[in-house]
């Protein structure tokens, strides 16, 4: 199972996310059934316990991987989950022209045109399908719209004045793990009923 993590900081909510890699008839559906914002302030051994709680819950410990945001805090959070038990893949946005894999810090460096254009690609052909009824939806339908400007604005900056100002965690935690997917997630070809799409996200798109 996948998972995504965007580790914030202390002005900064930290996000976590599930997203199912699948077939639905002929095409991929990257399925969102759980988005979940922590609490400001929230220690990150206290983030880790409970997205081991989670993880515990769904019972795959021995078939999950976590895709990091690693970018702000670096290695020493991937440590803490990898000594709690956890399979973490760490992605650090660059201003990179290639993702390339480092064995220094054992993180993808993955250019921000990389994880913008995952998500562009997966919103226009509608393969990016969210469940109804989630709790954090429409925070992360303001973060798409703010994202889409803040993108236009700074297209040649560096990723830190892309990422200024409004809090965008929600959608950095699914570019990530949505970059992931597509590059590298396994698709799970057990039929299932589809998760519904929400009609603001496909409206709004990227």
């Amino acid at each position: 199972m996948l998972f995504g993590y965007d580790v914030g900081q202390a002005m900064d909510y930290s996000a976590f996310g599930v997203m199912n890699k699948t077939m639905v008839g002929k095409q991929k559906e990257y399925q969102v059934p759980h988005l979940e914002r922590f609490p400001l302030n929230m220690s990150y051994p206290a983030q880790i316990s409970k997205i081991k709680n989670r993880i515990q819950t769904l019972g795959v410990e021995d078939d999950h991987t976590i895709v990091v945001d690693a970018t702000g805090v670096g290695k020493p959070v991937l440590d803490i989950m990898e000594v709690n038990g956890l399979n973490v893949i760490g992605v650090v946005i660059t201003g990179g022209q290639k993702y390339r894999y480092d064995l220094d810090t054992g993180c993808y460096n993955v250019p921000k045109r990389d994880i913008i254009s995952t998500l562009q690609v997966l919103f226009q052909n509608k393969q990016i399908k969210f469940a109804s009824g989630m709790e954090f939806t429409d925070i992360l339908i303001k973060e798409l719209i703010n994202f889409k400007v803040k993108i236009t604005k700074a297209r040649n900056e560096t990723y830190e004045a892309w990422r200024e100002g409004d809090h965008d965690d929600l959608v950095l935690m699914l570019g990530v793990v949505a970059w992931y997917a597509v590059e590298f997630g396994e698709t799970n070809n057990v039929k299932r009923k589809p998760v519904q799409q929400h009609p603001l996200v496909t409206i709004q798109g990227l």
